[in-house]
């Protein structure tokens, strides 16, 4: 039999953590959102092996929850290398040390840390577990030695937003090349606090400037992963970060599997597509849902001369605040954003 192709998939092992993140884009740690708890070996198993048998998968991305505190994790990392498979492993840094010694035993491809301030305090008080920063560190230390990739997660909050050049410089005396810096995406546990945790637009700004002329003064690798509405930050203006969008190739999009067989478009998404045990891949990525991602034009944007480019932002933004993709980021009418006219 012929098959599918995949060239990655975001696998959620589990709805599990060990930290409580005040900016989670998990759209289950929404208040009031129903959703199916899990954290079962049988079911990620069979999903991932139902991925490898049925698809041309070539990485999977471990995600969650926190992945590393899932039950018999290091055996679902082990069958995917064996069937060629790459593995990333997206972590807090704070699952047990023998996972991480295992993870490097095994040549895991690439690991994610999240990184919130090289100032314990301030990670720690963004996670809401004292010590965190410590143990995360302790982590992310091991696996470099032991000759790893290790990519930093910063994401941009009120709380951290004056001390990402610092982190980023702190880093990057480690030895570390490559980051993920991304704005805080309206969603999940953030929708939790009464006051937003976006940093405002000019502040928001002025960091990725600062990072920009960062980048190009020390020859980094940068990626803002978030897809951002042009008018809060237009990439123009920082010529050394990569920024992603929101692509209207669905090969190239974040797809996201929980281990039930629910397929999502994103991992910010709480919309599901559909489910690879009861309808081909290739229905649910060719589905009319699917296509009304580029079918659909933001009314917010209609015209909007960055358009093709932008797409309005963050549109699993709006889904998550009970929205349609006819709806720009929220970002955009929290910070009173205009369009490119």
């Amino acid at each position: 039999m012929k098959k599918e192709y995949l060239n990655h998939a975001i696998i959620e092992l589990t709805t599990e953590c060990n930290l409580r993140c005040e900016h989670c884009y998990n759209w289950w740690k929404q208040t009031g959102k129903q959703a199916e708890r899990f954290n079962s070996y049988r079911k990620a198993f069979a999903l991932l092996d139902h991925l490898i048998r049925k698809t041309m998968v070539k990485r999977v991305v471990f995600t969650g929850g926190e992945p590393t505190i899932s039950e018999r994790f290091i055996e679902l990392v082990l069958h995917a290398k064996v069937n060629g498979v790459k593995v990333t492993v997206i972590t807090n840094g704070n699952g047990p040390l023998s996972v991480y010694d295992q993870l490097a035993a095994l040549k895991v491809d690439l690991m994610e840390f999240s990184v919130l301030s090289f100032r314990p305090e301030i990670h720690d008080r963004i996670t809401g577990v004292e010590g965190s920063w410590e143990r995360m560190m302790t982590a992310m230390k091991f696996m470099l030695e032991q000759g790893r990739e290790v990519v930093p997660v910063i994401v941009i909050t009120k709380t951290n937003y004056a001390y990402v050049r610092e982190c980023v410089e702190e880093l990057s005396h480690m030895g570390l090349r490559r980051f993920m810096i991304n704005r805080y995406n309206i969603g999940g546990e953030g929708l939790n606090h009464g006051e937003s945790l976006s940093v405002d637009r000019d502040a928001l700004r002025e960091v990725f400037h600062d990072i920009d002329t960062l980048v190009g003064q020390r020859e980094l690798d940068v990626v803002s992963g978030v897809c951002t509405p042009h008018c809060l930050l237009d990439p123009g203006d920082y010529p050394h970060i990569c920024f992603g969008n929101c692509s209207f190739d669905v090969y190239r999009r974040p797809l996201t599997f929980d281990i039930v067989g629910n397929v999502r478009l994103c991992n910010h998404s709480p919309v599901i597509a559909g489910n690879v045990y009861h309808q081909e891949l290739s229905e649910i990525l060719f589905s009319d849902y699917t296509t009304s991602w580029e079918e659909t034009r933001v009314e917010a944007c209609k015209e909007c001369r960055k358009w093709e480019a932008c797409h309005g932002g963050c549109r699993a933004a709006a889904e998550q605040l009970g929205g349609s993709l006819k709806d720009v980021d929220p970002v955009v009418k929290e910070q009173m954003l205009e369009p490119f006219i």
